[in-house]
């Protein structure tokens, strides 16, 4: 940027930019509904494994997100620093 002029913003950046705020402030305010945000998230599973087991399909796509997700839950578990090498 030159000097300090803040610059007029796109269509498309205002487009996401408003979408962004608007999805934020979904999160913060489910924040409090810890129990309700996991039910949604196993009836969400749920559904799904249904209509994995009813097409007799998506099972490579399923095993995949299976990794996925655990690669994430891994990553989650593990310390970012090793607290032997650490200092």
């Amino acid at each position: 940027m030159d000097g300090g002029e803040p610059r007029e913003l796109s269509l498309g950046e205002k487009v996401v930019f408003t979408f962004n705020q608007r999805y934020q402030h979904l999160l913060d305010r489910s924040t409090i509904y810890v129990k309700t945000r996991w039910a949604i998230l196993a009836g969400l599973l749920m559904l799904y494994l249904f209509r994995v087991y009813m097409l007799q399909g998506w099972f490579i796509i399923t095993y995949g997100l299976g990794i996925f997700l655990l690669n994430l839950f891994i990553g989650f578990l593990s310390p970012q620093i090793d607290p032997e090498t650490a200092g």
